[in-house]
């Protein structure tokens, strides 16, 4: 629990650092550009903004994208179908519906982890890349 409680979570703090500098808020300020416009002209928050996109893309790939699947399929879903072979007797609080539940979700979201975490690394090697000279 501890686990998907906290230690993926890790990677939402400078997912949400990143965030506050994207240009999408732009809109929502009355005045201004907001974080937007302070980090394309300062120097302090363009470095803020981008060592946050380095610490999430170094938190999300390794527990996101890949330890929280492999959490998923070797720990919570073997543990759900041991569960489901007890008999209801011995696990009057945990009804079927709710043990296959945790097996669907949790299969699910480690699919969108999958997912996500393919995006994030595509940005990575485009980044990595550098930019493409003109005419390309």
């Amino acid at each position: 629990a501890v686990f998907f409680f906290g230690a993926i979570e890790v990677s939402g703090i400078p997912l949400s650092i990143v965030d506050v500098f994207h240009p999408k808020h732009e809109k929502h300020v009355r005045r201004g550009g907001g974080w937007f416009e302070y980090e394309k002209a300062s120097p302090l928050c363009r470095a803020v903004n981008e060592l946050a996109r380095v610490c999430f893309a170094a938190a999300y790939l390794p527990l996101r994208a890949v330890y929280f699947p492999w959490v998923v399929g070797s720990q919570a879903v073997p543990d759900m179908l041991a569960t489901l072979a007890l008999p209801q007797e011995e696990r009057p609080a945990a009804p079927d519906a709710a043990l296959y539940g945790v097996i669907g979700f949790g299969i699910a979201f480690s699919a969108l982890q999958m997912y996500w975490g393919k995006l994030v690394f595509t940005q990575v090697l485009h980044v990595l890349a550098g930019p493409k000279p003109k005419g390309e």
